[in-house]
């Protein structure tokens, strides 16, 4: 999957940099001026390779973190807190997408004993999978739910009423790198 991914990226940066290469070798040995087509072109391959270059760039800081997960450093937190804080922290993107997200705890004081950092980081990554999973439906919502299981244990639950998972791809989400997602990298859900 690494190789798979970093030749897609690396692939047409070194292809449209030869080109370019060849380019500007016959012009200077040949003294002639460049046409505004021929400029266009080049600026075209150059935004090409800067936009793969920053695409490679993200995949391995995902993979990076992916690969360096610090050990745990369990704390007792309250979980509605830090749900209105994700809250907040997106409230921004999802008013641009006209979604509602909603925090719902039950009991509202529910503590967890967990690493908080590394917690918000899974629930980040819930939520923003969760904010593009919807289509053109009108009422796109998102509820973030805290509650205590059967067995008396706290569960945190990002739900939202987009389009879900095909199933065969559910068996799958939760492996490195895999991905439904044109622009994704499989991290996210991994992590």
């Amino acid at each position: 999957v690494l190789t798979h991914e970093i030749m897609n990226s690396v692939t047409p940066i070194s292809s449209l940099s030869s080109i370019i290469e060849d380019e500007f070798h016959q012009h200077l040995t040949t003294d002639t001026v460049l046409r505004k087509d021929q400029l266009s072109d080049i600026h075209l391959s150059l935004k090409t390779i800067r936009k793969r270059s920053d695409g490679l760039i993200r995949f391995v800081k995902e993979f990076r973190s992916f690969a360096t997960i610090p050990k745990p450093r369990p704390q007792t937190f309250a979980i509605k807190p830090l749900l209105n804080e994700l809250s907040l922290l997106n409230k921004k993107e999802l008013s641009e997408k006209n979604i509602q997200l909603s925090v719902d705890a039950n009991p509202e004081d529910l503590s967890v004993h967990a690493d908080k950092e590394l917690i918000e980081q899974v629930l980040i990554n819930l939520i923003k999978n969760a904010m593009q999973a919807f289509d053109d439906q009108p009422d796109k919502t998102i509820t973030l739910k805290a509650f205590l299981n059967e067995a008396q244990r706290p569960v945190i639950q990002v739900e939202d009423n987009g389009n879900g998972i095909e199933p065969e791809a559910m068996e799958k989400i939760f492996i490195p790198f895999f991905t439904t997602k044109k622009t994704g990298s499989g991290i996210g859900l991994s992590l």
